[in-house]
């Protein structure tokens, strides 16, 4: 599909090298691997997780596939799920079952009602799915927000812990599914006439202790935001990596931020 969308924009003198990457990252944590790789002298730019090296001495488009795979969901260093890290961040931080779910509960009315508005019709592409018998099935939309029964919610049990408040419904859901993005430098942007939608101004890397990664974010957004010199009001919008609602509840909470933000 990306080789299609390259050459129907005439860019056939791209080389690509694809990289399946660990579970548990965001899209946007994947864009800044290959920011650094963004330079005028090898004008590099990338769809999602496919890393695109324009090649100006070829005239082919060359493919070249390497994978490198880890199980995101588990504790590498204290072997243990990764729901049991995000029930000890809600009992150190006083959230409550009731708050998660109701977070949860509203990122499935945000997605439904995101849907519903097209908002993000013009950057899906549909997949066709071939069948054993009669047409492929076309999916052109998420499918997994629509499986959610909300009556059911407050009844889960815990998932990793005895007493946790961690469930099935208020931690993110194992799926199937692919972006794609392309960073390029302000040289490529002039040479192939593109039109940018936006603008790294910067970002950061911050880690304590594994077992608090659902608070890690909380130490590199104030150092992404040193670096780009603006202050938090400055910010329109957050996306905070939702593996679990008491990720993004710890991070409105510990900057005063409102879910609306």
């Amino acid at each position: 599909k990306v080789k299609q969308l390259l050459e129907a924009e005439g860019a056939t003198d791209l080389a690509l090298r694809v990289a399946v990457r660990p579970g548990g990252c965001s899209g946007f944590s994947y864009e800044m691997f290959f920011d650094g790789d963004v330079a005028a002298d090898d004008e590099t730019v990338t769809f999602g997780e496919i890393r695109v090296i324009v090649d100006p001495a070829s005239s082919q488009l060359l493919v070249g596939a390497s994978l490198d795979y880890q199980d995101g969901l588990q504790d590498a260093y204290g072997k243990m799920p990764m729901g049991v890290c995000a029930d000890a961040t809600a009992k150190k931080y006083g959230f409550t079952r009731e708050q998660q779910d109701a977070y949860a509960i509203q990122s499935y009315e945000r997605a439904s009602a995101a849907t519903d508005n097209g908002s993000f019709a013009d950057e899906i592409i549909s997949v066709s799915v071939p069948q054993r018998r009669g047409n492929a099935i076309i999916v052109a939309q998420d499918e997994e927000y629509k499986k959610v029964k909300f009556e059911k919610i407050p009844a889960l049990r815990a998932a990793f812990t005895k007493d946790g408040t961690v469930t099935a419904a208020n931690a993110s859901t194992i799926n199937d599914g692919a972006s794609a993005v392309v960073l390029a430098s302000a040289e490529a942007v002039k040479k192939y006439k593109l039109k940018p939608v936006a603008k790294i101004l910067s970002f950061a890397d911050a880690a304590h202790e594994p077992e608090w990664f659902t608070t890690a974010p909380t130490k590199a957004a104030p150092l992404a935001l040193k670096r780009a010199g603006l202050a938090i009001t400055d910010v329109d919008l957050f996306e905070v990596n939702e593996a679990f609602a008491i990720q993004v509840l710890s991070f409105l909470d510990h900057f005063g931020i409102a879910d609306d933000d």
